[in-house]
Formats: structure tokens, C-alpha cells, sequence
């Protein structure tokens, strides 16, 4: 029994300690830029991946999230011009050590850009990972185009004879996903 106790004591003490695993999603943003333009990842489950954002320039953090493999993934990103790395694993160590020495890791030589086209289209990536970590990854453009339409309640109160009241918000502002430019 004492025996038993010292080899689990002595095999606790040799692994690296585990960290509380991220919530997929949105870690931080570095930058305090409003976070508008769209990036999506696909992956298959079974690895987990930690996602950053350096600005190309300086080299900088702008983004961090976590994507919990095979979920899925979109976060709206920082206008500008940034490099993408990777990490992928399936056991969480910390953010020093990632995914331990399991962690596989990918940086795309392709510099990605988010920006706004015309006035309303936001340019952004879709980063396919799905297959082979590392090798195969398709990355596509993708956009998110604004739209204003005219509130309901505004076209009501327009029709109203009696309009002592404030007029409600005139406009609705919506996004959906549009083809890239």
C-alpha cells in the first residue's frame, strides 16, 4: 500500500503540471481596437489549438483566443496587417508551455489582412485546418457586408397623423457573410 502511495506520488510530481484549460473562444485583445472583421477556423476534433495574432510591423500581440477542435470557430479581429500562429495539442499545460512537449506548431508565411472595402464590406479570413495539421491548409478570403434598413417602428411613426412623441431610431444596422471583393 505505502508502496503504491510513493509510485503515484513520485508520478504526480515528474508531470508537468496542467493548467485550467482555456474557454474556446476570445482570450484577449491586445490591441483596444474594436474588433469587427471576420476570421474563421475549421478543425478536426481531437487536438486543441491556441490562436495568435502578431501585428506584421512590429511583431506585437493583437489577438489570442482558443479553439477547442472540431467547435465552431469565429472571432471578429483588429483592422490591420497581421501573421498567424499556431499551436495545436490535446492536453492543456499553460500558456508558457502550451500543449507541453506534444505542442505542434504552424506559422503562415501568407500576412493577413483585414481591412474595410468600399464602405461597408469587412474583409476577413477563413483558415481551413482540417486534415493534416500543418500541411494542406487552405485559407479563403471571406466578408461581412453592412446594411442599413428603415426601423418598423419608424415607418409607423412616420404614418402617424399625431407625431408628438421622439421618432424611435430610424435605422437597423445588420451583417451577414457576402463574397469577398
Amino acid at each position: 500500500m505505502i508502496r503504491a502511495c510513493v509510485i503515484a506520488l513520485a508520478l504526480a510530481l515528474s508531470a508537468q503540471p496542467v493548467a485550467a484549460q482555456p474557454e474556446h473562444g476570445l482570450i484577449r485583445n491586445h490591441t483596444g481596437l474594436p474588433l469587427t472583421f471576420p476570421l474563421q477556423v475549421r478543425t478536426d476534433p481531437g487536438r486543441d489549438y491556441a490562436l495568435v495574432l502578431l501585428e506584421d510591423a512590429t511583431g506585437d500581440r493583437a489577438l489570442t483566443a482558443y479553439i477547442e477542435g472540431g467547435r465552431f470557430f469565429r472571432v471578429l479581429t483588429p483592422p490591420g496587417r497581421y501573421r498567424l500562429h499556431l499551436a495545436s495539442g490535446t492536453r492543456w499545460v499553460g500558456e508558457g508551455a502550451l500543449f507541453g512537449p506534444e505542442t505542434v506548431t504552424i506559422e503562415f508565411d501568407e500576412i493577413l489582412d483585414f481591412h474595410t472595402e468600399g464602405l461597408s464590406r469587412k474583409t476577413g479570413h477563413l483558415v481551413d485546418l482540417r486534415g493534416s495539421f500543418g500541411e494542406d491548409v487552405r485559407l479563403d478570403d471571406i466578408a461581412l457586408c453592412g446594411s442599413l434598413s428603415l426601423t418598423p417602428e419608424y415607418l409607423d411613426w412616420l404614418r402617424e397623423d399625431d407625431r408628438d412623441l421622439p421618432p424611435p431610431p430610424r435605422f437597423d444596422r445588420a451583417e451577414r457573410f457576402c463574397r469577398p471583393a
